[in-house]
């Protein structure tokens, strides 16, 4: 099978990309030809005037159109596009060329770009959702802009989520629910397991530093804690960095350090060194791929209840969950988990079944499952 994957790459790089490239090695390792479209913001987004060229394009980019038509003159017809990312450069004007091509399309939704349209924007959960640039108002105007053309959603023959919780929100939003697929992400981390014994007395953050990921929440809570609290290593970066530092040198917090952007192979050796992952997320987390990763390693995680996160918690009985957006409830849990190093060990033995749950094999029959349905029903339309 012939797979064209298109994305748009944001400025910091995150999970998205992680799972994109996941699928595609997976593809090819079982014979299918795999070619990826990528824009990144980086390359394209450089001042203002391009900010004013992005936002004019929002709901309708004709560079987009230029780029698929300058591909498809050098390169053969897809058997099917899988995209991951349409914002904010491609636009949904790529729905609308593929359907005109005859090509069948298959969305991943890694977000709720899709829906914020509809959301009341005085609803006091709105920020559940994702803020764009940390703006509720901001989030709002653009999002009215990128679902201008949302009729073109009609083209999509499947669309792709994570979990039930993303999913349902979504048919509750208007989706086809003959549509809505469920692909839990797989896992590529190499299985490894580090005896409790020999793991370091530490606690770690892996993410975006962003206000919806809770990193604030989560100092808040070593604060309360003080100087009795454990090590807690913060690996990422993101816009909210220079004010977590500064939280950190006022509040004396010597037993919180940051490690900054680090690599794949590198986050793999802190999850088997490391004793508990946090995931204090403020909003709904459409999956939490650090989790299944760090639970294949056989490190436990804490949560917060929301979203998602109680869905991959609760179900699979290796971790617990605290309050989100509250410092209180997050410290309360935690330092009584830690204290209770026996309860944390026997965690740490259920998660690295993980593996199993999140196997290849799983994930590439349903992803074939899709491909094959979109295939199918394309023809038929034609």
């Amino acid at each position: 099978m012939k797979i064209l994957q298109i994305h748009n790459e944001y400025f910091i790089r995150g999970g998205e990309e992680i799972v994109l490239n996941n699928e595609r090695n997976l593809l090819r390792k079982k014979g299918h030809k795999v070619k990826q479209l990528i824009r990144k913001n980086k390359e394209e987004i450089s001042s203002i005037f391009n900010w004013f060229s992005v936002l004019k394009n929002l709901s309708y980019s004709k560079k987009s159109i230029e780029i698929l038509e300058n591909y498809f003159k050098k390169n053969e017809t897809p058997d099917i596009v899988h995209i991951h990312n349409i914002f904010p450069l491609w636009s949904y004007s790529v729905f609308k060329f593929f359907n005109e091509k005859k090509i069948p399309i298959v969305l991943s939704v890694h977000n709720y770009r899709l829906i914020l349209g509809k959301i009341n924007f005085f609803d006091d959960n709105f920020y559940k959702y994702g803020f764009f640039k940390n703006s509720k108002i901001l989030t709002y105007i653009v999002l009215r802009l990128f679902n201008k053309n949302k009729k073109f959603l009609k083209f999509i023959s499947n669309f792709i989520f994570c979990t039930d919780f993303h999913r349902n929100i979504h048919r509750k939003h208007g989706f086809d629910k003959k549509k809505l697929s469920v692909k839990p992400h797989s896992l590529q981390m190499k299985k490894r397991y580090i005896k409790w014994a020999k793991r370091d007395e530490k606690v770690i953050f892996v993410g975006r530093l962003s206000s919806e990921k809770g990193p604030h929440t989560l100092m808040k809570a070593w604060k309360i804690w003080g100087e009795n609290a454990p090590n807690l290593e913060i690996i990422g970066n993101g816009e909210d960095e220079i004010n977590l530092r500064n939280y950190k040198k006022d509040h004396l917090l010597n037993n919180i350090t940051f490690s900054g952007n680090v690599s794949y192979t590198q986050v793999e050796k802190k999850f088997e060194k490391s004793k508990l992952l946090i995931i204090p997320s403020e909003w709904y987390e459409p999956f939490g791929l650090v989790i299944i990763e760090a639970l294949s390693k056989g490190t436990p995680v804490a949560a917060s209840d929301i979203g998602t996160l109680p869905e991959l918690i609760k179900n699979y009985r290796h971790g617990f969950l605290f309050k989100a957006k509250n410092e209180h409830s997050l410290f309360k849990n935690v330092q009584k988990a830690w204290r209770n190093k026996n309860y944390l060990k026997k965690l740490s033995y259920r998660a690295k079944k993980t593996n199993k749950l999140f196997s290849d094999r799983d994930n590439y029959k349903k992803l074939m499952t899709i491909y094959n349905k979109a295939i199918q029903n394309n023809k038929i339309q034609k």
